[in-house]
């Protein structure tokens, strides 16, 4: 094993299966001691890698598993992390988790000093064509069989969210598999009623009926529906809104383009962009990277839409701390 791995990108998923591999790789050669650091804005780094060079009392090896937080690292974390690559200590693993890492932070000397001395991950983001070969080699790594509709029903659904699409493989899983039958469109037919209702609301809060969308919003969270299924059709409604608003040509049915026109008309392309970069923060809150319930923020974010309340999910949440 490599003294320091750093895994980011923009899937929790996909960066959550390399970190499995490299957790399930270290604990075979010894590493047996974990500790985790979960990196906030007032976490002292001196704390976090003093414990690298004390000897442990029950393993002689130990990994240090630290997240970073959505803001990435301050000067004091640039300092720490390229200090340490430099100068390793024996028997300790680092493993860096990381979400997105824009251009700025790929120019960084944090980064730089990663590139060099660090085996570094960078996972890529699924594109929507190749979305469903992803889907179907998963649910084949799962010991499942899906027919082409299913695959098809089950993409269309996500609305390119990974998270709900390992949600519905998971869901499937727990069905009667005694036999190799093949899984069709058929056997998703109960997801597929909070499929619509999930598409009803977003037309419900984009026509302005705030009370009526609080409250469709508040079933399907008391009927188990996943925050992702809702945050991704959310978010990829107001994406093709936001199209619309700035002249591009968007294909829409003809009742959905009622409630499009709507909110363009009420909160316009800076206010659609502004939702959109909020659905951004509501997925990371989903994802225990911020602080705060999921549901009541996307609620807010509803009535933001419906133009009955101003949501600020950057301002009301804070980052996790340590």
């Amino acid at each position: 094993m490599e003294p320091v791995y750093f895994v980011g990108g923009d899937e929790l998923l996909l960066i959550e299966d390399v970190c499995v591999a490299i957790v399930k790789a270290a604990g075979e050669q010894g590493f047996s001691e974990r500790e985790r650091f979960d990196i906030g804005s007032g976490t002292d780094w001196a704390d976090v890698f003093s414990g690298a060079s004390s000897m442990s009392l029950f393993s002689e090896k130990r990994m240090l598993d630290i997240r970073l937080s959505a803001k990435g690292v301050d000067r004091a974390g640039s300092d720490a992390l390229r200090a340490y690559v430099e100068n390793p200590i024996e028997g300790t693993l680092v493993l860096v988790r990381a979400g997105p890492i824009e251009w700025r932070q790929r120019t960084s000397a944090w980064f730089k000093a990663l590139e060099k001395q660090a085996v570094l991950v960078l996972v890529p983001t699924i594109s929507a064509q190749e979305l469903p070969h992803w889907l179907d080699a998963r649910a084949q790594s799962a010991g499942l069989k899906l027919s082409r509709d299913s695959i098809e029903a089950i993409v269309d659904r996500a609305e390119g969210n990974l998270l709900a699409v390992q949600q519905e493989l998971e869901k499937l899983c727990l069905l009667d598999r005694s036999s190799d039958k093949e899984i069709t469109v058929d056997d998703l037919s109960l997801g597929n009623t909070s499929h619509f209702e999930t598409f009803e609301l977003i037309d419900t809060g984009f026509l302005g009926d705030a009370p009526r969308a609080r409250k469709m919003l508040r079933t399907l969270r008391q009927e188990g529906v996943p925050i992702y299924m809702v945050i991704g059709a959310l978010a990829a409604q107001l994406r093709r809104a936001y199209h619309i608003s700035i002249g591009r040509r968007e294909r829409l049915a003809h009742n959905r383009k009622r409630a499009v026109d709507a909110v363009i008309a009420r909160l316009g392309s800076r206010g659609i962009e502004m939702s959109l970069v909020e659905c951004g923060r509501l997925d990371q809150q989903a994802k225990g990277m911020l602080r705060g319930e999921a549901w009541d923020s996307l609620e807010r974010l509803i009535l933001t839409v419906s133009g009955r309340s101003r949501s600020n999910l950057e301002r009301e949440a804070r980052y996790l701390l340590p």
